[in-house]
């Protein structure tokens, strides 16, 4: 498919909101005969491609002549392919407040601004019971926002003679205003952990003030202790991180999603910025808890990366000291992962790690096979990862396909654009120790071996690089 516009939308949706989709276009939108003929082009071709977009072999051309009889460009092509996607992103704006309506006033404005009291009360005193005994930041937003229409309800029905409490809504939203400020300063430290971030002068000192007022204040007792914890964690108190988990695991039940993923992600920052085994270990556990608990997801699915993190988890579990899967147990796991992102990569994305495990469990041809098979990946990241593992199973098993495969991945590395000088950079001083370690390989003489073993050390010590790890391992080997 092209990358225009209609096209990138459309993939967004999965299969079951394409089935609805049509439905969405001619009952809410003002979408014309032509419009709707042009998705049901759309949708026939997904259907026939078995609901895979990247099976989809469709162009402009090929829509124009489908829609028209022939594949010329127009205004008017231009024209109802833009309204299409523009009806389409209302159909997008539809999904996300249909899944987020539990969670919206909009009923409550609704029924405020229809004069609609009794009705307005009843859904109030609804909301309010279902936020009972919750604690999360956006409850107590959410919580001042209710109020503060019940306050508005109140001065509109005066009949009732209520008298509106603004001295409750003044200390929900300070509630409010403490929290978001834990928040954001938890994400500044978070932000100084994985680059660089400057505090201004007092700042932390401020802070500490407020955390020191927060905790007096009952209603967000709960909230102000886990984020001083976490806070006081991303600082490098290593005792605050088991303090932080014992209050998230003891109150699960109690706390917003929201605030739990959120939670749980500083602490994967902190885990894995220790490098130390034991805390990379809790990370590694920390991690299929979060995709137990759907902490990962969002939405219906996780993201490519989630996805890809938890594979390697299970790749590597495969050889864990004291609790190791077995290739069927480690398959059926990356099976169960892969369905729980986007269908339109699920296959690739299974691929990839399929021939990952291969090539982990030693069967080098096995791994070479399924990376070769054609397949578009959901970013580069999997293309250049898939080829660092074909020259390392090229270099185990067949040294005249390792030096092509170099090659090619170096020329392959020169014409992508999109991906950042930075990582560009590093697939390349791979490929540079990967040629350094083959010919260290030729070398008999041991003397002139330790004399390249000690040329690649120093580079990969002095270059940033790809799987560090694997070519330490080898140079022991050679030793």
């Amino acid at each position: 498919m092209e990358n225009i516009e209609l096209f990138n939308v459309l993939k967004t949706l999965t299969r079951k909101e394409m089935s609805k989709a049509s439905s969405y276009l001619s009952l809410f939108t003002p979408a014309s005969k032509q419009c709707l003929e042009l998705f049901e082009i759309i949708e026939q071709a997904y259907q026939e491609a078995n609901y895979d977009w990247t099976g989809l072999d469709l162009s402009k051309e090929k829509l124009n002549q489908l829609l028209f009889g022939e594949d010329k460009e127009s205004q008017k092509t231009r024209s109802i392919r833009s309204k299409l996607a523009r009806y389409l992103k209302r159909y997008c704006r539809f999904i996300a407040f249909d899944r987020e309506q539990e969670e919206s006033n909009f009923l409550l404005d609704y029924f405020l601004e229809r004069n609609s009291y009794d009705l307005f009360d009843g859904e109030y005193r609804k909301m309010c019971k279902s936020m009972e005994n919750q604690a999360g930041m956006n409850i107590l937003k959410q919580s001042y926002e209710i109020y503060d229409l019940q306050n508005s309800c109140c001065v509109q029905h005066q009949t009732r003679h209520r008298q509106p409490d603004y001295h409750h809504s003044f200390e929900s939203f300070f509630d409010f205003s403490l929290i978001k400020r834990m928040n954001l300063y938890c994400q500044m430290l978070n932000r100084a952990i994985i680059s660089s971030f400057i505090f201004q002068e007092n700042f932390e000192k401020e802070m500490n003030g407020i955390f020191e007022f927060a905790e007096k204040r009952a209603s967000i007792q709960l909230l102000t202790r886990l984020y001083w914890a976490c806070s006081l964690m991303l600082k490098g108190e290593e005792k605050q991180y088991r303090i932080l988990k014992n209050l998230l695991l003891e109150n699960a039940k109690k706390l917003a999603i929201g605030d739990r993923r959120l939670f749980y992600t500083f602490m994967h920052t902190f885990c894995i910025n220790t490098q130390k085994a034991a805390f990379i270990e809790e990370s590694r556990e920390d991690y299929f808890y979060r995709f137990k608990e759907r902490l990962l997801h969002k939405g219906e699915f996780i993201s490519i990366m989630h996805a890809k993190n938890l594979s390697t988890r299970i790749v590597l579990q495969t050889k864990h000291k004291t609790n190791p899967l077995n290739k069927e147990e480690a398959i059926n796991s990356l099976k169960m992962i892969a369905k729980e992102i986007k269908p339109t990569y699920q296959k690739s994305t299974l691929q990839f790690h399929l021939g990952v495990l291969d090539f982990y469990m030693g069967d080098y041809q096995s791994a070479i096979k399924t990376l070769r098979k054609k397949t578009k990946y959901a970013n580069e990241f999997f293309k250049f990862d898939a080829r660092t593992i074909l020259v390392r199973a090229y270099f185990l098993t067949d040294t005249d396909k390792f030096e092509k495969e170099v090659r090619n991945f170096r020329l392959a590395l020169e014409n992508k654009h999109n991906l950042s000088t930075e990582h560009q950079k590093e697939y390349y001083n791979f490929t540079t120790a990967s040629n350094m370690l083959y010919k260290t390989k030729l070398i008999h003489s041991r003397k002139e071996r330790k004399i390249e073993l000690k040329k690649l050390e120093d580079f990969l010590e002095n270059n940033k690089g790809k799987v560090k790890r694997w070519f330490v391992e080898q140079m022991k080997l050679l030793k």
